[in-house]
């Protein structure tokens, strides 16, 4: 048989039950008078200051606008260049400044030429004024870019290792000629020299021809340029040589295992370098060779 169960059996367990359901709510009670009222303060009207947000930002904007309107772009590398610039270097941008707007205002005038010419003709669309700014000639774009690069990075960077910030190269023949002895020496196999030793050491391991091939030959472009006289100097170092001595003292016995024009570039040339940088800097030739290794990274920019 199944179990059945009543209410009233639970009624000592939950007490007593009932079948009507309270739905009245209770009304709130009212606070008397003594709760005092509150004073919630006006909400004040916000005065911004003159110097306020808005108007640093102003200030900052025309400050940006002021800048960008005094800097200027390098043709070349589009680098930003902002003032104040060396003398040299504000000399050479005020010019390419000038051939710009010559060559800008041509271009306007040939547009407005064009577009009489267009309307003239009929024509309803007309294509708008596009400006060239790379109609200056490779030439000048490269000065400011030469300029800047010397006056900003290497001048600098000269003065701080103690290298010349100006190189007389016109003066390289008359000093070239003042230790020409020297030379012959070398030459003539009186003294030796460091570089005419390694080259043949390094003929004698990998062979005439593979010391030849395009990476030896780049390895000894490397390795061969007179320091910070970099790579212009290095051209006009091979000319003045190769005219005192290619001729006259300079044959195949005493160039061997190099041809003369190698043994002008890898010998002689690093020779007067040290000697160019023992009397710029005042030093001895074992410290005159070291600063020559140090700058030649200094002299391939220095040639840009």
């Amino acid at each position: 048989a199944v179990a059945t169960y009543k209410p009233e059996m639970f009624k000592d367990i939950f007490g007593p039950t009932t079948n009507t359901i309270s739905t009245s709510v209770s009304a709130p009670k009212r606070f008397g008078s003594s709760l005092k009222k509150m004073n919630i303060p006006k909400k004040k009207k916000i005065v911004e200051d003159s110097q306020g947000p808005v108007n640093i930002m102003d200030d900052i904007n025309k400050t940006i606008n002021k800048q960008e309107e005094a800097s200027y772009e390098c043709p070349f590398c589009f680098e930003e260049l902002v003032p104040p610039y060396p003398e040299e270097l504000r000399k050479a941008i005020e010019e390419t400044k000038k051939k710009q707007s010559m060559l800008e205002e041509t271009q306007r005038k040939n547009y407005e030429t064009k577009v009489i010419k267009e309307k003239a003709e009929g024509k309803v669309y007309i294509e708008p004024f596009m400006l060239d700014k790379e109609s200056l000639s490779e030439h000048d774009r490269k000065i400011v870019c030469h300029m800047h690069k010397m006056e900003l990075e290497l001048k600098p960077l000269a003065r701080e290792r103690g290298y010349p910030e100006h190189i007389d190269f016109d003066s390289l023949k008359s000093r070239i000629e003042g230790f020409k002895s020297d030379l012959l020496d070398i030459i003539h196999g009186q003294v030796e020299s460091d570089y005419f030793l390694e080259e043949k050491r390094k003929i004698k391991q990998l062979g005439a021809n593979k010391a030849r091939d395009t990476a030896e030959l780049i390895n000894y472009f490397q390795h061969t340029l007179p320091g910070y006289y970099g790579m212009k100097g290095m051209e006009i170092i091979m000319k003045i040589v190769g005219d005192l001595f290619l001729e006259k003292e300079l044959d195949k016995s005493k160039c061997h295992p190099l041809r003369p024009f190698e043994y002008i570039q890898r010998v002689l040339v690093p020779e007067c370098g040290i000697r160019l940088i023992e009397k710029d800097m005042k030093v001895d030739k074992k410290k005159a060779k070291k600063i020559m290794e140090e700058s030649i990274e200094f002299g391939k920019k220095y040639s840009l």
